[in-house]
């Protein structure tokens, strides 16, 4: 009668790379060779050739010129609202700064 024992490899996570016992004995994470990479798509290659004209083209256009005009009024008024400061009549820095080092 023969016997047979096939020696089992270490099982590794093949999305994470962790090892549960390496031959220290101890759990470990190797790396994992992504088993596919995409360089190109249908999607991707269709824009890049005939461009965002029609519709898509006129929704980017609008989005950029609303983000513009958003900023423009919203930060247009930013220092007017927090000027709170720009007319400071108390002591200056360094009367608290000798105060305080005495």
């Amino acid at each position: 009668m023969n016997v047979v024992v096939k020696a089992k490899g270490p099982q590794i996570d093949r999305t994470t790379g962790f090892i549960g016992e390496d031959n220290s004995g101890k759990g470990n994470i190797f790396a994992i060779e992504p088993k596919q990479l995409y360089t190109e798509s249908p999607t991707s290659d269709k824009y890049a050739k005939q461009g965002l004209g029609g519709i898509p083209g006129a929704l980017l256009a609008l989005g950029i010129v609303a983000g513009v005009a958003f900023a423009t009024q919203n930060l247009g008024s930013f220092e007017e609202k927090n000027n709170e400061f720009a007319n400071f009549q108390g002591k200056p820095l360094t009367y608290y700064i000798e105060t305080f080092s005495k």
